[in-house]
């Protein structure tokens, strides 16, 4: 609680992601800004249970470009942005299910007819699409019916 208080909310995105907070790097703003390391995206893999080349597609970075972010282990403020846009679905995935992951992974991979038959992965590809899959997150943990 302490760590929360003094670096701010995003502790626990960057738990997830295997990153720590550091005096030059303290808040997720700053680690997006200066570019996340390698190591978060792997981390997600394992995460999400996917290969590199399903992760490089649901980032949008084509899988040569990400072999090049591995060897210089370091990814773009713009990569570090969208890995932690998928870091925060699978944390709210998560949370709906209440903790379950297999059914996390699930209801993320799962078509949805309210995002026109694309999946929650799918719909969160922009930043525009993650928002709608957050706020379905939300209206399911509401009984908001839609």
């Amino acid at each position: 609680e302490a760590i929360a208080a003094t670096y701010g909310g995003d502790i626990p995105i960057l738990q997830l992601m295997g990153v720590r907070p550091t005096r030059q790097r303290a808040t997720l703003t700053d680690w997006v800004r200066g570019g996340l390391p390698y190591s978060s995206v792997e981390r997600l893999e394992k995460l999400y249970d996917a290969s590199q080349k399903e992760f490089a597609g649901y980032l949008g970075i084509p899988l040569s470009t990400l072999q090049r972010r591995k060897e210089k282990n370091r990814l773009l403020p713009s990569e570090s942005d969208r890995a932690v846009r998928f870091a925060r679905l699978y944390e709210q995935a998560l949370g709906l299910m209440k903790g379950n992951r297999e059914a996390a992974l699930r209801w993320l991979r799962h078509p949805k007819q309210v995002f026109d038959g694309e999946s929650p992965l799918e719909r969160a590809a922009t930043e525009a699409g993650a928002a709608e899959v957050g706020q379905l997150i939300a209206r399911i943990r509401h009984g908001v019916v839609s």
